[in-house]
């Protein structure tokens, strides 16, 4: 059974395959978690969790950018 590697960034997992894209985003819609897209850097999986994120929370939400600024200067 694959090992699940986490990524530093909220929403962002690294796939235990060794695929093309190899990050993937999640995101819980009405309570399961959604597979929303596979992304070639981690950074960008990121931001795509955060548009995510904003456009069912709001700019209010909590965002990868939020918590690492420094990471998306």
């Amino acid at each position: 059974n694959p090992k699940k590697s986490f990524s530093k960034y909220k929403g962002v997992t690294e796939s235990p395959i060794r695929a093309k894209k190899r990050f993937r985003v999640s995101f819980l819609i009405d309570g399961k978690n959604r597979h929303q897209g596979c992304f070639d850097n981690e950074k960008e999986a990121a931001m795509k969790y955060d548009e995510l994120v904003i456009d069912k929370y709001g700019e209010d939400a909590l965002t990868n950018k939020k918590l690492y600024p420094e990471d998306f200067i």
